[in-house]
């Protein structure tokens, strides 16, 4: 059952970009496993457009999806043992929305910003 193990550690860097402060690890039933987010890990939690700022703020009950998402995209999870985990784009956003329901956003809430990574999330990952 997906659980998460330990606290999500935040480091507000500018207002705009935090750093994960301690490792965060997550059992996910959708990957069949836990991962780690390791300490250092940049996010910009949720990627929201000033403009729609007023709407969704970048931090929310979502945070804890969102430095997943983000590490996910851009190759920074890793195995208990500390192996690099490689995931494809559908893979991240649907990491991204189990977390974000786990962690009780309103599930309206959780497909549209499911929905909006899956359409508009960076296309590329970074290996």
């Amino acid at each position: 059952m997906s659980a998460f193990l330990t606290k999500l550690w935040l480091e507000d860097v500018d207002g705009d970009n935090w750093i994960v402060a301690a490792p965060f690890i997550y059992q996910s039933d959708l990957l069949n496993g836990i991962v780690v987010v390791p300490d250092g890990t940049d996010t910009d939690l949720a990627s929201v457009p000033p403009a729609g700022r007023p709407f969704l703020a970048k931090s929310g009950p979502y945070n804890k999806g969102a430095v997943l998402h983000d590490a996910g995209y851009f190759g920074k999870l890793r195995t208990k043992d500390g192996q690099r985990i490689h995931l494809v784009k559908p893979l991240c956003d649907r990491l991204f929305l189990e977390a974000m329901l786990l962690s009780g956003v309103d599930p309206d809430l959780a497909q549209w910003m499911y929905a909006m990574v899956a359409a508009f999330g960076k296309k590329e990952q970074v290996p």
